[in-house]
């Protein structure tokens, strides 16, 4: 494998017995390699920004994250890819706080105009402050388009309904004699009005999923339903949450305490040559 040659980094691999050449390239023997692996925790938990929740990272869990490291997001107003910047972060990691689906962020897309790891690191500082999820930066999701190049916010709201609809499919169902209700069909028979039981009123919405886009949602003439497209009303929903959510804010000391140390990396960091 392939690392900048910066010295501090290729002499930690060579002191924890890989094979490192001049140029970078770095081999892992076999046994290293299952010693890692044996050494690595089972599960992991990634807590929210309070500190009053966590998720756990393991095998027996699902978590939906809002996908990252994209370059390009669909401008607002024209519709076309463009190169991302910390606004465009800034606005999807809001969306992401809002998407009650949604578990935790990621960098959903770089600060292209500083591609380095200041850049990362100014990344890093967009999520705490515009986030109280969890953070994670290593995932891929489906949110991304164009080849995984191009962020869509509008991917990241259908895909929180796609969420929603997993897990109410996940959550199963009862199934035991009330629910069965074979001495009801019994009773009612083949050719009785199911509908205007008790039964049926106790039971009808147990299971019942709201959903915002996968329902019928067409004009008519005795409604007030827009005619809008999908993309239309996802856009509208997008604007309406971010309007109206304003995500938990970081303390200002804290938030002060984030750009100084950004501002001292940046004066003694210096890039390996």
């Amino acid at each position: 494998m392939g690392f900048d040659p910066d010295p501090k980094v290729l002499d930690l691999f060579d002191q924890g017995g890989c094979d490192v050449s001049p140029q970078g390239l770095v081999k892992f023997p076999t046994e290293l390699v299952r010693a890692a692996i044996r050494s690595t925790a089972r599960s992991t938990r990634l807590w929210n920004r309070p500190g009053t929740g966590y998720i756990t990272l393991d095998r027996h869990h699902t978590w939906f994250f809002s996908g990252m490291t994209c370059i390009k997001v669909f401008d607002e107003e024209t519709g076309e890819p463009r190169d991302s910047t910390r606004s465009d972060l800034a606005r999807i990691t809001g969306l992401v706080d809002a998407l009650q689906n949604i578990d935790g962020a990621c960098v959903a897309c770089k600060i292209v105009e500083q591609s380095d790891i200041h850049g990362e690191i100014d990344e890093f500082a967009v999520l705490a402050e515009h986030t109280s999820k969890p953070l994670e930066f290593l995932c891929e999701f489906p949110e991304t388009l164009d080849e995984g190049i191009t962020y869509s916010s509008h991917a990241l709201a259908f895909c929180d309904e796609l969420v929603g609809l997993l897990r109410k499919m996940w959550e199963g169902f009862v199934v035991d004699d009330e629910t069965l209700a074979c001495a009801l069909t019994r009773e009612v028979g083949v050719r009785g009005n199911y509908l205007a039981h008790p039964h049926t009123a106790r039971h009808c919405r147990e299971e019942y999923w709201n959903a915002r886009y996968y329902g019928a949602n067409f004009p008519v003439s005795s409604g007030n339903v827009e005619d809008e497209t999908l993309v239309e009303r996802i856009e509208r929903d997008i604007r309406q949450v971010l309007e109206n959510h304003t995500p938990e804010r970081l303390p200002d000391d804290i938030l002060s305490r984030i750009r100084a140390i950004q501002k001292r990396f940046a004066t003694e960091y210096s890039a390996p040559d």
